[in-house]
């Protein structure tokens, strides 16, 4: 996605669209990685422009857009979880490697 319409426009259809957001779930869980930092920059980095993540942050903070609040960053979570080895990975976990690709 290169601009906050397209992401909006994606949100929109996750959270309209159950069959669409299973897919999308199975489909990032195919981009794998060897462990979970990996696979969590690879799906963002498949997903978004470099462009469009300067405009947010994890929580919202310096002014930008609270990444969090994104239908899509659950998305990559269950994503990473449905991995038979990373099924054990915390949400603070990724939450960090989150924060730290927006950084």
């Amino acid at each position: 996605m290169n601009t906050i319409s397209d992401l909006n426009a994606f949100n929109q259809k996750l959270s309209e669209d159950e069959i669409f957001c299973h897919n999308v779930i199975n489909q990032l869980t195919y981009i794998g990685g060897k462990h979970a930092k990996a696979m969590i920059k690879r799906i963002m980095d498949k997903l978004f422009t470099n462009e469009l993540l300067q405009l947010f942050s994890y929580s919202g903070k310096k002014g930008k857009t609270k990444f969090s609040d994104q239908m899509i960053c659950p998305i990559i979570f269950d994503a990473v979880k449905k991995q038979s080895k990373f099924k054990n990975v915390t949400q603070n976990e990724m939450e960090e490697v989150v924060k730290y690709v927006l950084a």
